[in-house]
């Protein structure tokens, strides 16, 4: 049987291995993947607090797949607390799946930065984009309006992971993703 390429042939991805295949499903478009990036912990920002909860209470009843990359669980590790021990807790009992930061996933930050789509000093921004690219997430999930929730960013991503032969993402506020 031949090895799925989701419509790619495999000699247009540059030389990149084949990220991870769909999830099978009987109907995939019931089950939407969502990656959380550190972004969508808005504790500086009250009047997004209020949509950031209902996001996350939505979350435990959503049949959404969910994912972050070891580099949240890193980030999350590096806060300080109490704001490290806040956000563990609104994540404890969200069925997560970690995606690992391979190789491929820096090569492809890097590119976002050498186009200058994300600024080189918020490489973890491009990292969190590029985690999801890689792995076919349909949708990541932030408060960050300046490097990641930008609609001519998003384009410029996307153009990237084009040329690349890699899926297209899209980048919402949880606020969004709640009217997808």
């Amino acid at each position: 049987m031949e090895r799925e390429t989701w419509g790619v042939k495999p000699e247009t991805r540059r030389g990149y291995p084949e990220p991870r295949p769909w999830p099978k499903t009987q109907d995939r478009d019931l089950i939407r993947h969502r990656c959380l990036e550190t972004g969508w912990f808005a504790e500086d920002a009250p009047d997004k607090r209020g949509a950031t909860e209902v996001f996350f209470k939505w979350l435990r009843i959503a049949s959404d797949e969910l994912f972050i990359s070891k580099l949240v669980e890193d980030e999350i590790a590096a806060c300080p607390e109490p704001k490290r021990s806040q956000m563990i807790s609104v994540l404890r009992g969200l069925s997560l799946r970690v995606l690992p930061v391979s190789a491929e996933c820096d090569a492809l930050a890097d590119e976002y930065i050498r186009a200058a789509i994300i600024p080189a000093r918020f490489k973890n921004d491009a990292l969190h984009v590029a985690v999801a690219v890689w792995n076919k997430v349909e949708v990541v999930v932030s408060w960050n309006m300046a490097h990641l929730v930008n609609v001519r960013k998003v384009e410029r991503i996307n153009a990237v992971g084009e040329a690349a032969g890699l899926a297209q993402i899209r980048i919402h506020t949880p606020e969004e993703v709640l009217d997808l």
